[in-house]
C-alpha cells in the first residue's frame, strides 16, 4: 500500500490554517483494497505550553470498491480525515498513517502552525480567491 499526502492531488485544505478553521486532510493510496484504512494521529501544542493528542480515522468519500474495479486507471482511494478546530498561536504535528492486510506503512508526519486572522482596516476578513478549496473552486470567500 502506497500513501501520499500534501501533494496537488491529495492536499491538506486550507494550507494556510486561521484560528477556528476545520483542517481537511486528504490522502491518495494505491492500490484500492477492502481492507486498507487510513489512520491520522495528531498532536497539538498550545501557546501555553499545554499538549493535547488524538487519533482520527479518514474516510473513503470517493473510494471504488475493489470488486468493481476493472480499470487499473481507477485504482486510487482518496481518503478523508478532519483536524480542529484549533487556536491561534497553536502548533500541530500530525501523522498519516495506512494499514493494509498485508503490511503496514511507514508514516509520514507533518506540521502547521494555526495563524493570526488578518483584518483589513474595516475590522472585516478580507475576501480572497481561494483556488485550491474543492468545493467552492474559482469563487470567493473570506479567509
Amino acid at each position: 500500500m502506497r500513501l501520499w499526502h500534501n501533494t496537488e492531488d491529495a492536499p491538506r485544505l486550507p494550507h494556510r490554517v486561521l484560528e477556528g478553521e476545520r483542517v481537511e486532510v486528504w490522502v491518495a493510496s494505491y492500490p484500492i483494497g477492502l481492507w486498507h484504512h487510513v489512520m491520522v494521529d495528531w498532536k497539538v501544542t498550545h501557546r501555553n505550553g499545554k499538549m493535547e493528542s488524538g487519533s482520527v480515522p479518514a474516510f473513503c468519500p470517493k473510494g471504488i470498491p475493489s470488486e468493481e474495479v476493472h480499470d487499473l486507471s481507477l485504482c486510487q482511494n482518496l481518503w478523508l480525515a478532519h483536524l480542529g478546530p484549533f487556536l491561534e498561536g497553536d502548533s500541530v504535528e500530525y501523522v498519516v498513517a495506512g494499514v493494509s492486510c498485508d503490511e503496514d506503512f511507514a508514516p509520514q508526519v507533518f506540521k502547521f502552525t494555526i495563524e493570526e486572522e488578518e483584518k483589513n482596516n474595516h475590522g472585516e476578513r478580507p475576501r480572497v480567491r481561494n483556488e485550491h478549496r474543492r468545493a467552492l473552486r474559482g469563487s470567493y470567500q473570506h479567509v
